[in-house]
């Protein structure tokens, strides 16, 4: 018992890692097969020479020729219990130590594996992150300029407002969720920004059906196809509108956004959609095979956006 247990620790903790792991297939071979004859002779010679005295039985003990202690070590005859049973056993801890290391190994290959994508993700995440806020920051600053062109009031009104905003941003949105209360509130905090800045011509309607206000989400997801709808979807001359809803059924959120097609062909990877691409990007990452995502433009003549959810 002991040489079996002593054969399979060094064949499991030495030999496969040394040389299999390593591919020294070869070596590997000879050593293990050097290993297992040495083992059944060693077992052998222990029935006969040791266990058969020790029991009182000697009619197989012949010491008289060279090739009479020969037959008595050979393996591959008489009748004893070792002779059947170590060759066997032998092989079966060999292939267990096989199984049982490479396994073990796989194992930690793939925890490693998955700790490495997992960290690969959070980093393109934050990434992705930190392109889209600046590229909604510029773009609101930008919008406030002109406003201190025209009017200090509506100015100081949207300075307050991005304040709030920028809060969200630096602080609420850091973490990998928000709630969906959270990330209403930054849309429709957006979107009295943004109406600072329409004339008359332009219809902007919102819904926010929910029951759940804590249903978690990633933060800043909505902002892309929100701000994009008025990128294009305004004009100061043109009558034009946005609609913007979002249904939550369940742990199914379903936005909707639907805005007035006054330009060139509209699409979510024009050069100066950073936040879009982006978005799309952290939808896959976030949200693999459990969101559909639907913009293109209508016979209609307007640019839609669906965006289905599962945030279970």
């Amino acid at each position: 018992m002991s040489s079996l247990i002593t054969l399979y620790y060094v064949h499991a903790q030495v030999f496969i890692p040394k040389w299999i792991i390593e591919k020294k297939y070869p070596l590997y071979v000879f050593l293990t097969v050097t290993t297992v004859v040495v083992h059944i002779l060693f077992s052998r010679m222990a029935d006969r020479l040791i266990l058969r005295p020790a029991k009182g039985v000697f009619q197989d003990i012949d010491f008289t020729t060279f090739e009479a202690v020969m037959m008595q070590i050979n393996p591959f005859v008489g009748k004893g219990y070792y002779d059947k049973i170590i060759p066997i056993l032998d092989l079966l801890l060999i292939a267990i130590g096989i199984i049982l290391t490479i396994s073990k190994k796989w194992q930690n290959e793939q925890k490693r594996r998955q700790e490495l994508e997992q960290e690969r993700l959070s980093s393109e995440l934050t990434y992705l992150k930190a392109q889209i806020n600046p590229h909604f920051f510029f773009n609101t600053l930008n919008n406030i300029y002109s406003y201190t062109l025209v009017d200090g009031d509506i100015a100081r009104k949207a300075i307050s407002n991005l304040s709030k905003m920028m809060r969200y941003v630096l602080y609420d949105s850091q973490t990998h969720t928000t709630t969906l209360i959270k990330e209403i509130e930054f849309i429709k905090d957006y979107i009295d920004l943004m109406k600072l800045r329409v004339t008359d011509k332009v219809k902007i309607e919102t819904s926010f059906n929910f029951t759940n206000k804590d249903i978690p989400i990633a933060p800043m997801l909505f902002l892309p196809f929100v701000e994009n709808a008025f990128k294009h979807g305004i004009s100061t001359i043109e009558d034009c509108f946005i609609e913007i809803k979002l249904i939550q059924n369940g742990n199914n959120l379903t936005l909707e956004v639907i805005n007035s097609l006054l330009s060139k062909r509209q699409s979510l990877d024009e050069s100066n959609g950073i936040g879009l691409v982006n978005t799309k990007r952290r939808l896959d990452l976030l949200y693999a095979g459990k969101y559909e995502l639907i913009a293109e433009p209508t016979e209609n003549g307007t640019f839609e956006v669906k965006l289905k959810i599962d945030t279970q």
